[in-house]
């Protein structure tokens, strides 16, 4: 188990999380392997968050079914996202839109599956990651991403009794 010190990013944000198969948790927390998932998820991700930051946030072991034989060797990483731009209501869409993508297990997720896998191969050895080099032996299953500390203008908008009084008038028909 790894965490952060502090959350790694500030302000509004998305908060992600895949489990990665064939990547013990050990070894997806030593401090260069924990660099190169982040490096990843920015390179994969670059499209939509346009300069902004991505952080790793905690790293637990987890079973993985699906690796019957080595249930152990199975990491999920947490991470978080924050746009850096003017619109950063837009960048989130984005964001959380390709998150989703990748959770399909489409074309999207098997690029960052290959991208994880090389980032990876060269910092660790083949028991700390099974079948490193070989295609699909890494693979990312991503869980639906949310937000975080967003709010829009009218959520962050105080109601005032006037404009409630307003509302119910206008509910009854009344002027």
């Amino acid at each position: 188990l790894w965490s952060a010190p502090a959350s790694p990013v500030q302000g509004s944000r998305v908060r992600g999380a895949f489990v990665v198969t064939g990547l013990s948790a050990a070894a997806a927390t030593e401090p260069t392997a924990r660099a190169a998932v982040e490096r990843t998820l920015h390179d994969q991700l670059s499209a939509a968050i346009a300069g902004g930051v991505v952080g790793v946030v905690r790293i637990t072991g987890v079973a993985a079914p699906e690796l019957e034989a080595a249930a152990e060797l199975a990491a999920k990483v947490e991470f978080e996202v924050e746009p850096l731009s003017k619109s950063p209501a837009l960048d989130m869409d984005r964001i959380e839109a390709h998150l989703i993508l990748l959770g399909l297990g489409l074309r999207a997720s098997a690029s960052f599956d290959d991208a994880l896998g090389a980032a990876l191969a060269a910092l660790l050895t083949s028991t700390e990651v099974a079948g490193v080099g070989q295609p699909g032996a890494l693979r990312a299953h991503f869980a639906p991403p949310h937000r975080m500390g967003f709010r829009t203008a009218i959520q962050s908008a105080p109601a005032t009794q006037e404009s409630a009084d307003t509302r119910d008038r206008k509910l009854r028909g009344a002027p």
